[in-house]
């Protein structure tokens, strides 16, 4: 067994054959052995360049139909660290770890929520090629709102609100209150369009990547110019 230093010795009978093999859980060797046709002399610097055994941590990342998702990022958390890899368009990744890597793979893209969000490998260290049972990542849905009202004080029950363009949107009848809420893709760029039959609804809502909630019936925030500062009026003794 090698010492702390890395180095050995072993003694073997006059003209000896044979191999000479170095091993170790985790570890590959350069050279993997080494041949001996007949030892008669010592044989001295017989050394070993020991490389950490990687594994591949493979798996696929899909939406709700079953469509392959790419470029999502996928962060291996872990010591030691490992570079983050990108899906490609199968959505399928493979990242890279050393022998008994423990900790966790996580899912990442803007706008993205995923299922599992994460893959922990605390309990369980990689010691062989593993694959990660298939995520599934769902984009995230904004809320576009608003009142719609027939005056001031009179809502409109009813109107059917409608994002275009509609791919993954949801639309939305306004409530009691006029209320509605249509909820569209994050990134999504568009307008609102209103309709009710017995009313003719003048309104134009148009939007550029949407990234957050909208609320359009909440009070808006103004901002007024700082006051000019107050001059002391010149006295009797001043010019």
């Amino acid at each position: 067994v090698s010492k702390a230093d890395g180095s050995y010795s072993m003694r073997v009978e006059w003209s000896w054959k044979g191999k000479v093999t170095p091993t170790k859980s985790g570890f590959m060797f350069e050279p993997a052995e080494r041949d001996y046709p007949g030892v008669t002399t010592p044989q001295m610097d017989q050394d070993y360049i020991a490389m950490t055994i990687r594994h591949p941590i493979s798996g696929k990342i899909v939406d709700k139909k079953g469509s392959p998702v790419a470029d999502v990022l996928i962060v291996a958390e872990g010591t030691p660290p490992v570079e983050p890899v990108m899906t490609n368009s199968d959505g399928a990744f493979e990242i890279n770890v050393e022998h008994n890597w423990r900790c966790r793979i996580t899912a990442k893209l803007d706008g993205w929520n995923f299922s599992p969000s994460m893959k922990s490998f605390d309990a369980s260290p990689v010691t062989g090629p593993t694959t990660v049972p298939t995520i599934t990542g769902e984009i995230k849905m904004m809320t576009l709102s608003g009142i719609v009202k027939y005056d001031e004080k009179t809502p409109i029950v009813g109107v059917r609100v409608t994002a275009d363009p509609n791919d993954g949107t949801v639309s939305s009848l306004t409530d009691a209150t006029g209320r509605y809420n249509v909820k569209v893709p994050y990134h999504w760029s568009g307008s609102l369009s209103f309709f009710k039959e017995e009313f003719e609804i003048d309104a134009n809502y148009s939007y550029a990547d949407v990234t957050q909630d909208i609320d359009e019936s909440a009070p808006k925030k103004t901002v007024s110019p700082a006051p000019e500062p107050v001059r002391p009026s010149p006295g009797p003794d001043r010019p």
